[in-house]
């Protein structure tokens, strides 16, 4: 079928030239085409084709790379904030190192919104993920809650922390005992512990629920 080619999309151009070429050089004689003129229809195709074939190759790894950035960048983030929430939560880095970092100093005033005990900590293991869950407890949005973790025979150690009510402890070793426990804080304001879990890392929902 006759098109404007000269309006086609560069995918149809591309069929539209190799069509062209092919009855070109099959009709080279009621068209009036010598080898010279045939061959510069051949390398207009060509040429065409292979510029095509570059600018979608080049389009497919622009895209991988904007997918590995975006993917960096997840990353990379969650790696800084288990740091800054470490600190913030810890309260022991002063205003201006904060500020030299780059981040929100601590409302020195302390916060006028309280702060409650995060209710009913339950753990659910899967696999190798430790699944766990509190409730808020009237603890208004945006007030963090700091979670901690100990091994047998260790000390409380701080894990992360978020202003979510759930929170997925990843690589949790199968049959490997890990307690939990959560607290709620907001400015310079902390509430008291939350019920202590402990489960086995990735055993299959086997947990134990304590006081």
């Amino acid at each position: 079928m006759p098109n404007n080619y000269f309006s086609l999309p560069d995918d149809q151009l591309a069929a539209w030239l190799t069509n062209f070429n092919t009855v070109a050089a099959a009709n080279a004689t009621p068209l009036g085409l010598d080898p010279a003129e045939l061959t510069q229809i051949s390398n207009a195709k060509t040429n065409f084709q292979n510029a095509l074939n570059a600018k979608v190759a080049a389009s497919a790894t622009a895209l991988a790379a904007t997918s590995t950035k975006n993917q960096n960048r997840v990353t990379s983030l969650a790696t800084i904030r288990v740091f800054v929430n470490g600190w913030y939560a810890a309260g022991n880095v002063s205003d201006n190192l904060l500020l030299q970092l780059g981040l929100v100093p601590h409302d020195q005033g302390g916060s006028s919104v309280p702060v409650f005990v995060p209710a009913n900590l339950v753990c659910n293991p899967c696999n190798v993920t430790n699944k766990l869950q509190w409730g808020r407890a009237g603890n208004a949005e945006g007030t963090n809650f700091v979670i901690e973790q100990m091994l047998p025979g260790g000390q409380w150690t701080y894990l992360d922390s978020t202003t979510k009510t759930r929170y997925s402890v990843q690589d949790a070793v199968p049959g490997q005992q890990v307690s939990y426990r959560v607290y709620s804080q907001r400015g310079n304001d902390r509430s008291g512990y939350s019920n202590v879990v402990t489960a086995y890392g990735g055993g299959g929902g086997q947990q134990l629920q304590a006081a």
